[in-house]
Order: C-alpha cells, then sequence, then structure tokens
C-alpha cells in the first residue's frame, strides 16, 4: 500500500491509498501508440475517501480533437482529458492532481 500526501491546487490535500504510478505505467504503452494516430485521453474514475484516493481506474481512449472533462459524483471523480507522450507518465500523474483539486 502507498501512502503519500499530494497538494492539490493548493484546494486541499489528498493521500493516495494506492500507487497511482501502477496504473498509468499499465496504459502508458497505449497512450504512446495511440498518439501515432489520435489524441489520446486518459479516462477513469477516481474513488475518494475522507481526503484520500482509495481507487483509481484509467484506460485510454483516442478522439481527433482534445477534449476536457471532471465531474464529481459523491465520493467519486469522473475524468477525461488529452495525454502526451511527451509529458510523460508525470505530466499524466500531474493532470490526476489537477482533476483532484477541480473538486476539492
Amino acid at each position: 500500500m502507498m501512502v503519500t500526501g499530494t497538494k492539490s491546487s493548493g484546494r486541499g490535500t489528498f493521500l493516495w491509498r494506492i500507487n497511482p504510478f501502477e496504473v498509468i505505467a499499465s496504459i502508458w504503452k497505449d497512450v504512446v501508440e495511440g498518439s501515432k494516430v489520435a489524441v489520446p485521453h486518459a479516462v477513469g474514475t477516481m474513488k475518494t475517501s475522507h481526503g484520500s484516493v482509495v481507487e483509481l481506474e484509467l484506460s485510454v481512449v483516442l478522439y481527433p480533437s482534445e477534449k476536457r472533462l471532471v465531474v464529481k459524483d459523491g465520493d467519486e471523480v469522473h475524468f477525461l482529458f488529452p495525454v502526451s507522450p511527451a509529458e510523460g507518465p508525470e505530466g499524466l500523474y500531474v493532470k490526476l492532481i489537477e482533476a483532484l483539486g477541480m473538486i476539492a
């Protein structure tokens, strides 16, 4: 179990109870391959509980142009945003933090 604190856009602090980089690594090949034909987007859900991210579901979809959406539904944050291989896995991690900051 990974427990790290992350400041989210100055609005709140979230602890990661899971390792987000393991989840990001599991889709990274799809991000890189998909970028050759369209704009890869991360789509998924983060489940929060008492200021902690306890679950992260993540996959890649391809669109011809950039789209963004972040929605809070109870203790879940649903998101869709473009991902650039040039920004590396760290760039995707930063976007996840920004998505949490939008709902904090």
